[in-house]
């Protein structure tokens, strides 16, 4: 009767970890219970086996472990209660994965602001709702930027049932542009790809008032082929509403790109930063 003790304890612990871990990682409420329940097996079969063991020392514990058995099957049934109604009371979801979404979502060149965030577990599944404000012009635009965005949400965070997007009207007090600089200090340089450093200027909307003005260096002036592009790309990253460039760009790559990501481009004959900014437009406009 021991050894058979012993190998009835044994098989569930083994089968329990392969089990426990199949139910983690495909978010199985079902399996991960089952799991939970043979190792409270294996657990009163391990006092069982300890109470066999203190009868033949002639040391009786079987009432100790009797009890020992009722409060883990108490404590296995409290916590398979509390995972239940957590399912039933649609759990928030915890800030790590929130997290994650909110990096993967604010991180779409189309997104302007992200206003909220919230998500819910039912079982397995989750669902996520959150407002946010696009840079699109057309309405093309706003449903290729939403179905990028539910693919990344997606393809970043498992069992995604449903991401529902509410958009929100942009409330960015600020506005920022890029320019193209000959060097650190000005002027506007004639080339946009080859252009050794960019400008971002932010300005409040309301009194054209300076917010922030960095110069960047250039990480794709080196680059012998598409740095028009790739500069393009960066500057989106970089969150810029518009681009002012004394090279003429439209009809070519890095226009595509700003057109695609809602960044507005304009053709600019002004020499130096300040001329630059004097005849900035106060708003991105359409078209």
């Amino acid at each position: 009767m021991f050894a058979l003790l012993l190998l009835t304890t044994a098989v569930p612990v083994v089968f329990s970890h392969f089990k426990l871990r199949a139910g983690r990682a495909g978010q199985s409420a079902a399996l991960v219970a089952d799991a939970r329940e043979y190792r409270v097996h294996a657990f009163t079969t391990g006092l069982a086996i300890v109470g066999l063991a203190s009868q033949w020392l002639e040391f009786p514990v079987d009432r100790v472990a009797a009890g020992l058995i009722v409060l883990v099957v108490l404590k296995t049934a409290w916590d398979l209660l509390a995972d239940a109604m957590r399912v039933l009371l649609d759990a928030s979801l915890d800030p790590s994965t929130l997290g994650a979404i909110r990096t993967v979502i604010e991180g779409d060149p189309m997104v302007t602001q992200l206003h909220w965030l919230t998500g819910r577990n039912a079982g397995r599944y989750r669902f996520l709702e959150t407002g946010l404000s696009l840079r699109a012009r057309s309405r093309e635009q706003v449903e290729k930027a939403l179905q990028r965005i539910e693919q990344a949400v997606r393809e970043a965070v498992p069992h995604i049932e449903r991401v529902v997007v509410q958009l929100e009207s942009a409330t960015s007090a600020d506005i920022r542009y890029a320019f193209p600089l000959a060097d650190s200090e000005g002027p506007i340089s004639e080339h946009f790809g080859e252009a050794p450093y960019f400008v971002i200027v932010t300005l409040r909307r309301e009194d054209r008032l300076l917010v922030e003005r960095r110069v960047v260096a250039n990480p794709y002036q080196s680059l012998e082929r598409g740095k028009g592009i790739r500069v393009a790309e960066w500057l989106v990253g970089q969150k810029v509403d518009v681009v002012l460039s004394r090279e003429h760009l439209h009809g070519r790559g890095p226009a595509h790109v700003f057109r695609d990501s809602g960044v507005e481009l304009r053709l600019t004959e002004a020499e130096n930063i300040e001329a630059a900014i004097k005849t900035a437009p106060s708003e991105a406009t359409a078209g």
